[in-house]
């Protein structure tokens, strides 16, 4: 038995852990390899000292949390721990009693795992793996000599777990959805965004990951051109190169009285800098962790208890900067050589100086007039590849422009600073949100206008209106396949079809059922049973037509399990008046049941009778069908 055991638990190991592969490091997925060798070999060979290597097993482990994580709490450590003692475990497979505990450290196992994910498809193997691990308890129970009752256990928890699904969604609903803090609950999380710095080849590089960032819902219309995804300021100028400054400003705060404009859901764990649109004037979290508003209009968020990012963001009117004094030597900083080009192009053009409307409108005459966007523009590797952008190659991506844009403003004289984050996103048209993936990454310019508010300058959507207009995923692979001679407006209307209706379905599915379960605490269980209470049932459709509804499927439920009913009906009547199993009753018939009352009812011989001519003619009228359940109910009251 404890070899069959071994080997199931062995494979049942290794399938789990290949499907937890990308949440392992390397360093613990090599340790369960070497574990797993070693108990082949000592099976193998029944070497007696290889048992002893049990211990310095399980503290390699222990050295391998405390490396890659630097604490012994939270999930991520404790998946570890429990993938290598089930491993442990497996080396001392004698009797029933280490059997039992194998599956109790699985189910340990298996419940570490599943807190370490937040991806629905993953529900399916947390579910199966419980399935096994029920099944394998079972077995052990049943177990005889010669044989397992395999089916029969599948069969069993199958069942057990249908009648059990209905009070765990009660429960789910219902069960109040308190937080009491992250006390034991430490999590890592890996940080989001961008670097702390930007060099223009830097978002092309971004790019090439289609990974997905965050799914976004509107509570209204918002256009793709207006929908730039804030996410962090970079104010210090480096040549062509720009990196984080501290902000001399003051933070813009507006009283907001009316519905939240967009719901972000951020499809990874990670803590950092939460992007949201221009104008937005306030944030709320949604799920647990804490958030922080930052000079600049911008928010980072730390989550906890291992929840994704989801917060509500409130659009408002542009505000003027409350700029503090001296911001000149923030936004108006340059590191240019003074032999530059831009110097000479800046005092050929030296009128425009403190007109920030006029200079835009100069930049983007400027740009329009012979640069080109290109996902991959080389690299800039002369002493000044600001120049060699501006006056020789005029070809780049999106961080070329927003560096060089911020660049020349400041020579103007008008303060500016670079914005990162995403720009547009997919829509989804069946389930009515955005996806907005890396390949959405985006940098652009704000500047300060003549009355004092930031305003935006994107030399991309001069140079290649394109990609604002339909899109990075649109815009990328267009330019893919550019050689072939359409425009991108045939292009875009080839994408259309059954595929991408079938894609569009399935990322429905995939965020609507992600939303509901992964998301719904106790903001969104007290709006649940709000809109219960507040619901008008006297002026609804439903409540008119659902008596009528419940009496057909009461019907219909009837007619065709009208036998099995009535079984059921007369079992429960015979059991008012003697005690008998449902496995004898139905190896009995009519006459045995008569005699088993032995004239203690006669209404409930007669119902028998009736059964009986029910069952074995088929020319009883309807009004003797009828008449059964009616005495059948009145033995089952009255006696």
């Amino acid at each position: 038995m404890s070899n069959l055991f071994t080997k199931i638990s062995l494979v049942f190991y290794i399938i789990l852990t290949l499907f937890f592969l990308p949440y392992f490091s390397y360093s613990a997925i090599s340790l369960f390899g070497s574990i797993i060798l070693v108990i082949l070999v000592h099976k193998q060979t029944k070497f007696r000292f290889l048992t002893y290597l049990r211990f310095p097993f399980l503290l390699i482990s222990i050295f391998i949390i405390y490396k890659e994580y630097g604490t012994w709490r939270g999930f991520e450590p404790a998946s570890i721990l429990f993938s290598t003692l089930v491993l442990l475990k497996i080396f001392e497979l004698k009797s029933k009693r280490d059997i039992y505990s194998l599956i109790l450290i699985q189910f340990l196992q298996i419940l570490s795992l599943s807190l370490l994910v937040e991806d629905f498809y993953y529900l399916f193997i947390i579910f199966m793996s419980l399935i096994i691990c029920f099944c394998n308890l079972y077995i052990v129970q049943q177990i005889s000599i010669d044989k397992f009752l395999f089916k029969k256990s599948v069969k069993k928890i199958i069942q057990f777990t249908l009648y059990g699904a209905p009070i765990v969604i009660i429960l789910f609903l219902a069960f109040p959805r308190y937080n009491f803090g992250g006390f034991l609950f430490a999590t890592n999380t890996a940080s989001t965004g961008f670097n702390e710095d930007l060099k223009p080849g830097d978002i092309a590089e971004i790019i090439k990951d289609p990974a997905l960032v965050f799914h976004v819902s509107f509570s209204r219309r918002i256009k793709r051109l207006d929908m730039y995804w804030r996410g962090q300021i970079l104010a210090k100028n480096d040549l062509f190169n720009w990196s984080k400054a501290k902000l001399p400003e003051m933070r813009n705060h507006q009283p907001i009285y009316k519905k939240y404009d967009y719901l972000v859901t951020h499809d990874s764990l990670s803590s950092g800098h939460l992007f949201t649109l221009e104008r937005t004037r306030k944030v709320v979290l949604n799920s647990l962790g804490s958030l922080i508003n930052l000079k600049g209009n911008l928010y980072y968020s730390n989550p906890i208890m291992n929840q994704k990012s989801r917060y509500k963001g409130w659009l408002g009117p542009e505000l003027p900067a409350k700029l503090l004094k001296g911001f000149e030597s923030t936004y108006l900083q340059t590191n240019i050589p003074k032999n530059s080009e831009t110097l000479k192009f800046v005092e050929v053009n030296k009128e425009l100086k403190g007109r920030p409307t006029d200079v835009a409108r100069f930049l983007k005459e400027f740009f329009r007039k012979s640069f080109t966007y290109s996902t991959s523009p080389g690299l800039y590797e002369s002493e000044n590849p600001l120049d060699e952008f501006l006056f020789k190659r005029q070809v780049g991506f999106c961080g070329h422009y927003a560096s060089a844009s911020a660049t020349l403003f400041r020579l103007f004289g008008v303060p500016s600073r670079v914005v990162v984050g995403y720009q547009g996103g997919l829509y989804n048209d069946i389930g009515d949100f955005y996806i907005i993936t890396k390949k959405d990454a985006h940098s652009w310019v704000e500047y300060l206008g003549e009355d004092e508010v930031w305003t935006r300058f994107d030399a991309v959507n001069v140079v290649s209106p394109e990609r604002i207009l339909y899109g990075a995923d649109a815009y990328f692979e267009f330019e893919k396949l550019k050689s072939r001679g359409r425009n991108i407006e045939e292009f875009i209307s080839s994408r259309s079809g059954v595929m991408s209706d079938w894609r569009q379905f399935i990322q429905n599915i995939y965020y609507k059922t992600g939303t509901l379960f992964f998301n719904y605490d106790l903001e969104a269980q007290k709006n649940l049973f709000k809109n219960i209470l507040k619901f008008n049932y006297s002026k609804s459709l439903i409540v008119f037509y659902l008596p009528y509804f419940i009496i057909i499927c009461l019907l219909l439920v009837a007619f065709f399990f009208k036998r099995k009913i009535q079984g059921l009906l007369i079992f429960a009547c015979i059991n008012k008046y003697h005690s008998l199993s449902w496995k004898r009753f139905i190896t009995l018939s009519e006459s045995q049941l008569i005699e088993i009352i032995e004239e203690r009812s006669e209404n409930l011989e007669n119902l028998i009778m009736i059964y009986q001519s029910l069952s074995y003619s088929r020319n009883e009228s309807i009004f003797k069908e009828l008449s059964f359940f009616p005495l059948a109910f009145k033995i089952l009251i009255y006696g």
